[in-house]
């Protein structure tokens, strides 16, 4: 498993995803290429751990650090460049589980 670096965002950019008054929170979430690293966002209300797990082989390719106490989780995979098939593995009290980001998935609804 990597050791995943804290992903910066500005604190209004964190302010409007946590309360929802975000305008495309698909071009913050889920994971992107960001200055050549890969990058995972997740907005994960009352979960206590989020881990990047690689949807090939579900292996754990990094743990994704709380950054907004509403449940922001974010980091980088110093490990990766480029984007792959990923779950997210939350942890809400004694509960384990694999969950599909929808965030990986963009929007799929248009103007």
């Amino acid at each position: 498993m990597s050791i995943i670096t804290r992903s910066q965002l500005p604190d209004a950019e964190i302010s409007a995803l946590v309360n929802a008054r975000h305008g495309d929170p698909f071009a913050v979430l889920g994971m992107h290429v960001i200055n050549g690293e890969v990058v995972v966002r997740a907005l994960l209300p009352q979960v206590s751990r989020v881990q990047v797990v690689d949807a090939a082989d579900g292996s754990v390719v990094g743990e994704l650090p709380l950054i907004a106490p509403a449940g922001l989780f974010a980091g980088s995979l110093p490990d990766r460049r480029t984007r792959f098939r990923y779950r997210l593995r939350v942890t809400l009290g004694t509960y384990v589980s694999d969950i599909e980001d929808p965030y990986r998935f963009g929007p799929i609804l248009t103007d």
